[in-house]
C-alpha cells in the first residue's frame, strides 16, 4: 500500500482558503485539493491520494513555506501530537475561518437565520480541557512504553503528552506518575490488533471551580496487575488540585473504546462536583460532561435565553448526559424531561436533580429513538445536544411528530446538525450563535434556535 502511494503525484500547492473542518483549500492543474489543517497563505508539499467527489485529497508531505501570520506554538508535543490541529494559527484567525466555515455550509444547505448572533471565542485559549483520555502504547515497535494521545498521521503510534497545554499541570503530573509506575512494573500494553496485552488508558476528569480531581486506570482483566499500588503512588504525587476519586475500569472488550465491563472504587468518593450556572453538578467516571467549563456555562446561558418564558413550557432534554441543560432550565420550566442512554449518567442526572431542588425534573434511561417513542404528551420545547453523529434518523422523525412549538438544536458537529436541520423542513430558523469551546482544535459549537412555520 505504501509502495502504490509513493508512485502517486506529488505537487507544490499553496492554500488560499479553508473548508469544514478546518480543511485546507488549493488548486493543482485547476482542480480542487483538500488538506487537512492546513491554513491559507501556507504553501505544501502533497501527495495526491484519491479523488473523492471530484476534489483532490492531498497528504501532506512537507509545509514548504510558512504563512506571514503564523505564530510560535506554545506546547512542546505539537507537529506530533494528533491533539491540537493550529496551534500556529493566531487565535483572532482560529475564529474568523471557524465561522466562516460554519456559515458556508450552512447557507450551502439553505439555511439562513433571521438572527445571527456572531461567534464568542473561548474564555481560555489553553489549559481549559476538564477531561483527557489518554492510551498507553509506544512510539514505534519496541520503544519504552508510552502514555498520551496518538502520533499525528501514524494510527498506531502513541505520544506521551506530559507537557501538554490544554490542561491544567495536574494532568500532566498525574500522567507522568502513571507513567512511571507501569514503566517499572513492565506490565505490557494493550495491542487492538492482537487483543493482547493489559493497560489500555488512564482517563483524567477535573472539577475546574472545585479542584477536585479523578483518576480512571482502564485494562484488561490481568492477575499480575495492582490497581492499589498505583492509586498508592498517584496519592503521593505533588497536586495543586485535590484527588479525590480514584478508580480501576476493567475493560475485555474487543472494540477499540473504553467499556466497562466492571468499576471498581480504589480511593475516596465515587465522584467529582462541578459548579455551572450556580448549580453543582456530580460527575461520575462514565458521565458526559462538556469539556471547557467556561465555555460550557456561557453556552448553556445561551440556551436558557434562547428558551424564552419556561414557566408555562414543558421540555424535553434529549441525549442529556448528566442533565446539565435540563437542571439548569428546570427551575425556570413547568417540567423537564431528559432522556440518556447511559444509565450512570442518568443516574447522576437524577442526583444532581434533587441536591439541586429541581423536583419538576424527570430524566429516563435509554436510546433516545426508543424513549421518546413511549412518550405521549408533547412538549412545548425541546433541547437536542446529540453526539458527533447528529440525531438518529428514528429518533428525528419522532421528535419531529411531537410538532413542538420550538426546538434548540446543540451541536458539537455542525455538519451534521446541517443534516439534521435540512430535514426539519416545518421549522424556520430564528437564531444561530456560534462558539468556540475547543480552542486550537478544528471543533466548534453551534446553538440553533427553531420554530414552527
Amino acid at each position: 500500500m505504501e509502495k502504490r502511494r509513493r508512485n502517486r503525484p506529488e505537487y507544490e500547492m499553496e492554500i488560499i482558503d479553508t473548508t469544514y473542518p478546518g480543511i485546507g483549500v488549493g488548486y493543482v492543474e485547476g482542480q480542487e485539493m483538500h488538506a487537512k489543517h492546513m491554513f491559507p497563505g501556507q504553501v505544501i508539499l502533497g501527495r495526491h491520494l484519491k479523488n473523492k467527489q471530484g476534489i483532490g485529497q492531498m497528504m501532506v508531505l512537507d509545509k514548504v513555506k510558512a504563512a506571514p501570520w503564523e505564530v510560535e506554538p506554545k506546547c512542546v508535543h505539537y507537529l506530533k501530537c494528533g491533539g491540537c490541529m493550529s496551534q500556529e494559527v493566531p487565535y483572532d484567525l482560529q475564529i474568523r475561518w471557524k465561522e466562516k466555515e460554519v456559515l458556508e455550509m450552512m447557507e450551502a444547505g439553505g439555511l439562513i437565520p433571521v438572527r445571527y448572533h456572531g461567534i464568542h471565542s473561548s474564555p481560555e485559549q489553553y489549559h481549559y480541557r476538564n477531561k483527557m483520555e489518554y492510551t498507553f502504547g509506544d512510539e514505534t515497535k519496541g520503544a519504552p512504553l508510552s502514555l498520551g494521545l496518538h502520533y499525528l498521521s501514524r494510527k498506531n503510534s502513541i505520544i506521551t503528552v506530559d507537557q501538554c497545554q490544554l490542561v491544567s499541570e495536574d494532568f500532566n503530573r498525574l500522567l507522568r506518575a502513571t507513567l512511571d509506575h507501569f514503566s517499572a512494573t513492565g506490565i505490557p500494553y494493550y495491542w487492538p490488533m492482537s487483543h493482547q496485552g493489559t493497560l489500555r488508558n488512564l482517563i483524567i476528569r477535573e472539577g475546574k471551580r472545585t479542584g477536585e480531581l479523578m483518576a480512571i486506570l482502564v485494562t484488561a482483566t490481568d492477575p499480575e496487575l495492582d490497581p492499589l499500588a498505583w492509586a498508592n503512588e498517584l496519592l503521593k504525587t505533588d497536586l495543586s488540585g485535590k484527588l479525590t476519586s480514584i478508580w480501576h475500569m476493567t475493560n475485555d472488550s474487543l472494540q477499540d473504546a473504553v467499556v466497562a465491563d466492571r468499576l471498581d472504587l480504589l480511593y475516596g468518593e465515587p465522584y467529582i462536583h462541578e459548579i455551572v450556572c450556580g448549580l453543582n453538578f456530580r460527575i461520575s467516571p462514565q458521565s458526559f460532561f462538556q469539556t471547557n467549563t467556561e465555555a460550557a456555562e456561557r453556552m448553556y446561558r445561551q440556551v436558557l435565553e434562547f428558551a424564552g418564558d419556561l414557566a408555562v413550557k414543558d421540555v424535553f432534554d434529549l441525549y442529556c448526559g448528566t442533565g446539565t441543560i435540563g437542571n439548569i432550565l428546570a427551575p425556570y420550566a413547568k417540567h423537564v424531561t431528559g432522556v440518556e442512554i447511559i444509565e450512570e449518567a442518568v443516574q447522576m442526572a437524577q442526583e444532581n436533580a434533587k441536591i439541586n431542588g429541581n423536583d419538576n425534573a424527570t430524566f429516563l434511561a435509554g436510546d433516545v429513538k426508543d424513549v421518546i417513542a413511549t412518550l405521549t404528551k408533547a412538549p412545548d420545547l425541546i433541547v437536542v445536544d446529540p453526539p458527533r453523529g447528529g440525531i438518529h434518523p428514528k429518533a428525528l422523525q419522532y421528535l419531529l411528530e411531537f410538532k413542538a412549538e420550538q426546538i434548540i438544536y446543540v451541536s458539537c458537529n455542525p455538519k451534521t446538525m446541517v443534516q439534521d436541520v435540512m430535514k426539519m423542513t416545518d421549522y424556520a430558523i430564528h437564531d444561530l450563535v456560534l462558539m468556540d469551546n475547543y480552542p486550537n482544535t478544528n471543533h466548534i459549537e453551534a446553538i440553533v434556535l427553531m420554530s414552527r412555520k
